[in-house]
């Protein structure tokens, strides 16, 4: 594969406690999305995980390996244990567009992009940017932890995250927390991170937020997980296990894979052993909050 000459950049991330060092290809809009979470050299630690974006011209293949999912054009492989290749493939034009190649154990992952900003005239940045959130997801995971789609805030110094289907309201019920209690603010607004650490869970916010792009560069003790549905009226009740496991894992975000089942299943498990998780049936009233406030405090 014949890389192209580009102007290059190179920084470390620190997100949800994860320390990157990247070495990529030049990208105002990366860059500007991570400002927050950028770090400098002497706060980065020598075993964080290397990344390397590079740009080509030339045609890519379909990944070697076991095929995890079957999709038009976003797809998971796997070569061994903890070895993972992400495909996206361009439709429109019937190609391979990038790949992402991650080895846990050596801690390193390798982004190759073909330079579709010169062949089909589609920014790349934009593009990079959600590789990278891939990425990050994909290595939570091996760090006890995941990324979780919901909306979520700090309130009194803990973390609520709110989880429902794309539409339900997850921005809308957060917005009430915000208007009616001063203070509380917004941790991430699509995809907060939730990681074990010494024995208590944490919720963090990372810089990829959905379409709102609300996040914050904090890390607070969980204090709760709702899952929110449409009601009438406002209504709460805590969540057994048994239903919140497909809930859990219909919103989180992962590649199709036994090593990650197993992995995510015992983080799971953890998780619903020590946290309170509730579902709330509500409206958009200024009630909605109240009533998850006097449940949880």
């Amino acid at each position: 594969m014949v890389q192209i000459e580009t102007a290059r950049m190179k920084y470390n991330l620190k997100v949800a406690d994860l320390f990157f060092k990247v070495d990529s290809i030049y990208d105002s809009h990366t860059s500007e999305m991570f400002a927050d979470y950028i770090i400098d050299d002497d706060a980065c630690p020598t075993d964080a995980y290397r990344v390397e974006c590079v740009l080509t011209q030339d045609e890519l293949s379909e990944p070697t390996g076991k095929r995890l999912t079957k999709r038009e054009e976003c797809n998971w492989y796997t070569d061994g244990v903890g070895k993972y290749t992400l495909s996206f493939y361009d439709s429109s034009n019937e190609c391979i567009c990038a790949l992402m190649n991650y080895d846990n154990s050596a801690g390193e992952a390798r982004i190759v992009l073909r330079d579709v900003k010169t062949l089909y005239g589609v920014d790349t940045e934009y593009f990079l940017y959600n590789i990278m959130e891939r990425l990050f997801r994909l290595v939570l995971i091996f760090n006890g932890g995941f990324a979780v789609h919901a909306s979520s805030i700090v309130h009194e110094g803990y973390g609520l995250a709110f989880s429902a289907e794309s539409g339900t309201g997850k921005s809308t019920h957060t917005g009430l927390w915000l208007k009616n209690y001063p203070g509380t603010y917004i941790l991430n607004d699509d995809g907060p991170a939730m990681r074990l650490i010494n024995g208590e869970w944490y919720i963090y916010g990372t810089p990829w937020a959905g379409t709102t792009g609300i996040n914050t560069n904090a890390c607070v003790p969980l204090k709760s997980l709702v899952f929110l549905e449409r009601n009438k009226v406002n209504k709460i009740r805590e969540c057994s296990a048994l239903e919140s496991i497909p809930r859990l894992f219909e919103a989180i975000i992962h590649p199709t894979s036994d090593e990650i089942i197993n992995l995510l299943f015992a983080t799971v498990s953890s998780f619903l052993t020590m946290t309170k998780v509730c579902v709330l049936g509500c409206n958009i009233s200024d009630e909605a909050p109240k009533v998850v406030k006097k449940y949880l405090y």
